[in-house]
């Protein structure tokens, strides 16, 4: 199927979407580099329309810069070197609870 049928779609602005995930399945002692979000977005009306790659964790989503689709299907990646929650190394059990996503500027 095509990315347009089985994606989401939104024309509100600051419209944010993020998405559970299982668990990684880290165990105390497993070393974690970063985190990665890839992003596929498509411009789909008139206008302006940036978006952003989203990390959720904690009370707080973290925004890597915006980026504007063309109306083919683009990949948007922002890697977190750190947890963005405490601004140091992420923990074995940090990816658990980061919730990926975008944001419709």
């Amino acid at each position: 199927s095509s990315a347009s049928s089985t994606g989401n779609e939104s024309s509100t602005t600051s419209h944010e979407d993020t998405f559970t995930h299982a668990s990684f399945g880290l165990v105390s002692g497993d070393i974690v580099h970063g985190v990665g979000v890839n992003v596929w977005g498509a411009k789909t009306e008139a206008g302006s329309a940036d978006m952003k790659v989203v990390l959720h964790k904690g009370s707080t989503s973290y925004y890597s810069a915006a980026y504007t689709p063309t109306t083919t299907y683009e990949r948007a990646f922002q890697l977190w070197d750190e947890d963005p929650d405490t601004v140091a190394a992420w923990t074995y059990n940090g990816p658990d609870s980061a919730h990926p996503g975008y944001e419709r500027q």
